[in-house]
């Protein structure tokens, strides 16, 4: 996992496609560990936390470095500019997606917290299902295929553009929707 964020930071185009060819075959390894705790019936709260937080580890990883990458290749100040700002954002998201998932999931996957999200914002028809196309979108291992073919044709910097304003929209509609979350978790609570 840690070559990846090495080639993405030489800042080459080789660099850019093993790295994000590297990444993808992570993601589709990781893929395979739940499944087989599931099959096995070795699946766990702790085991599903654990993974979700070493898979957010890496993504977070890989968005870090891709925008310092893209800074030494084309030399622009935009990208770290930007790349700053798309992990806080992203962080933002993953820490409202760990407090809905304390209150309402019993699984640690994002998908699944991201789903009960969706659910309570429902209200709001155009947000819930921009909601619902981005949380498909942010599956991992479709990302992953995309940003590969993104680095397999050259085009590192359409990925992280993708990368920047998936991440801006979605804490956007986190944000708006803030009021009917917070409305969800007090209905949870006093009827706990």
């Amino acid at each position: 996992s840690l070559l990846v964020p090495w080639l993405i930071l030489r800042g080459d185009k080789t660099g850019m496609l093993f790295g994000t060819l590297l990444f993808n075959i992570i993601s589709i390894i990781d893929g395979c560990d739940g499944e087989i705790a599931r099959l096995k019936f070795l699946q766990s709260k702790l085991g599903a936390w654990l993974d979700t937080s070493v898979d957010m580890f890496i993504v977070i990883l890989f968005f870090a470095t891709l925008p310092f990458g893209l800074y030494k290749m084309y030399q622009s100040a935009v990208y770290p500019v930007l790349g700053v700002l798309t992990i806080l954002l992203l962080i933002y998201n993953i820490v409202i997606l760990y407090i809905v998932s304390n209150k309402y999931s019993s699984t640690g996957q994002l998908y699944s917290m991201g789903l009960i999200l969706a659910e309570m914002i429902s209200g709001k028809p155009i947000w819930s299902k921009l909601f619902k196309v981005l949380l498909n979108l942010g599956k991992r291992d479709l990302y992953a295929t995309i940003f590969m073919l993104f680095g397999l044709t050259g085009y590192p910097e359409v990925m992280f553009l993708l990368i920047f304003f998936g991440v801006l929209i979605y804490a956007i509609v986190i944000s708006l929707s803030i009021g009917k979350i917070k409305k969800a978790m007090l209905l949870k609570n006093n009827n706990s």
